[in-house]
C-alpha cells in the first residue's frame, strides 16, 4: 500500500509502475479527491547542487496559490535566517527568488524556506509550506588567462580576482603541452593571441577541454 500526494520529487511514478506491471505486479489506484479554496504551498526549492567560494548565485522559491494573498516568505541557511520578504501572490504559481548569495567556506549546506500567508484563513494545509535543499561548496574557481602580454589583460585579471577567482596567467609559448594540465582550469581566456604562436598539438589540447571536462559529465 503507497500513500501518496501524487507530487513527484524525484524520479517518474509512471515508469516505475510499468516495471512493476512487467514483473506480473499488480497495480491499483484510487485517487483521493479534496478541496481546499484557500490553499497555498511551497512546489520547489530551486538550489544548484554545487557551488563555488565567493561567487555569487540566486536560491529560487516556487510557490502555489489558489487565490491572490499576501505571504511573508522566509529563507534560512543551515538554520540561520538569510532573508525575508513581504510577497503579494497570484493565482497559481508564483517564483520568488533570493538573489547574489555568496559562500565563504568549502562544505555542504542546507536551506529551509517557509511561506507564511497573512491572514487565519489564506491557507488550509500547513504542513506544506516549507521546502529544503542542499548544495555543496568546492574551491576557488580557477581561470587560464592567455595573452602576448600581462599588461593586455591587467584589468581582466583584477576584475577576475576581485570576484575571488585565481588567476593564473601564461603567454602562448608557456602554456601547458597536455590535456591533463587543463583539467584544474574552469575557463580559458585567449586575448589577443595569434594563430601562428599555438602548435596544432597546442590547438587540439584547447579544443578537447572547451567545454571543460566538468562541464561535459
Amino acid at each position: 500500500v503507497l500513500l501518496s500526494d501524487g507530487n513527484e520529487y524525484g524520479g517518474a511514478a509512471l515508469d516505475e509502475v510499468y516495471n512493476a506491471r512487467a514483473h506480473g505486479v499488480s497495480v491499483d489506484v484510487v485517487p483521493i479527491t479534496y478541496n481546499y479554496p484557500q490553499e497555498v504551498s511551497i512546489e520547489k526549492l530551486l538550489l544548484d547542487g554545487e557551488q563555488r567560494i565567493g561567487e555569487p548565485f540566486d536560491v529560487g522559491v516556487v510557490i502555489g496559490s489558489t487565490h491572490d494573498t499576501e505571504a511573508r516568505v522566509e529563507l534560512y541557511q543551515n538554520d540561520r535566517l538569510v532573508s525575508r520578504k513581504q510577497i503579494a501572490l497570484t493565482e497559481g504559481k508564483n517564483v520568488l527568488e533570493f538573489p547574489g548569495i555568496r559562500l565563504d567556506r568549502v562544505g555542504q549546506y542546507r536551506y529551509h524556506a517557509l511561506v507564511d500567508p497573512v491572514g487565519a484563513t489564506a491557507d488550509s494545509v500547513f504542513q506544506n509550506n516549507e521546502a529544503l535543499g542542499f548544495t555543496i561548496v568546492g574551491g576557488a574557481p580557477r581561470i587560464l588567462v592567455c595573452a602576448p602580454d600581462r599588461t593586455e589583460v591587467v584589468d581582466l585579471i583584477r576584475a577576475l580576482e576581485e570576484e575571488t577567482i585565481t588567476v593564473d596567467f601564461r603567454t602562448a609559448e608557456t602554456l601547458p603541452q597536455t590535456i591533463p594540465a587543463y583539467f584544474d582550469y574552469d575557463a580559458v581566456v585567449m586575448a589577443n593571441v595569434p594563430a601562428h604562436s599555438l602548435s596544432e598539438d597546442m590547438m587540439s589540447c584547447l579544443l578537447y577541454t572547451s567545454p571543460s571536462p566538468r562541464d561535459r559529465g
